[in-house]
């Protein structure tokens, strides 16, 4: 009898090893994040400012946004964008029902927008303002100074799919002083 239990403790060890191999090889299967064939790169300009306009003036340079379409045999694609802004207790996002004019992308070929190209998404007849008062903003014409991250999405053009996941850029907007004038005193 002895004999007999040896052998099966010896199979009952070697069943819970084999178990225990089995449930590590399940659970250790490579985990892939979604892959999208458009990189997006928002790019912001210091010093940042609590006025949007500031970011869609002409020839200001403050917001570019670089866009890659990585299937180089795609030619004439055509997406659109999702201007994103999040900030403390406050989103703002391009409305759902904008159609913005298409932008045609071609594999392998860097696309590069800047501010004034852009200006029709922050236009606040354009967006949904949630934890902000999109009369608020339309009296002042700025944002509440924060941390806030702001970027933009690709979507399909046709189909209205994401294609790119959020690209963003996170800056401190602040209501900056006025420069003050120095001014060398006489005899000084």
């Amino acid at each position: 009898m002895p004999y007999f239990k040896k052998i099966v403790n010896r199979f009952y060890h070697q069943s819970s090893l084999m178990a225990l191999l089995v449930c590590m090889m399940l659970f250790t299967t490579k985990l892939h994040a979604q892959l999208y064939p458009i990189q997006v790169v928002t790019e912001i300009t210091p010093p940042y400012s609590i006025y949007l306009s500031d970011y869609t003036s002409v020839g200001s340079n403050k917001l570019n946004l670089n866009l890659l379409l990585t299937d180089v045999t795609r030619f004439n694609y055509p997406v659109k964008l999702k201007l994103i802004i999040e900030g403390e207790g406050i989103t703002i996002t391009t409305s759902a029902s904008y159609m913005p004019e298409q932008i045609i992308l071609d594999g392998g070929s860097p696309l590069r927008l800047s501010g004034d190209e852009l200006a029709a998404y922050f236009n606040p007849k354009n967006l949904d303002f949630k934890g902000y008062s999109k009369e608020k903003f339309n009296q002042t014409g700025a944002l509440p100074e924060g941390i806030y991250r702001i970027g933009f999405q690709v979507f399909d053009y046709n189909k209205n799919i994401a294609v790119s996941s959020f690209g963003a850029a996170t800056a401190w907007l602040v209501l900056n002083d006025p420069p003050m004038f120095n001014i060398p005193e006489k005899n000084v």
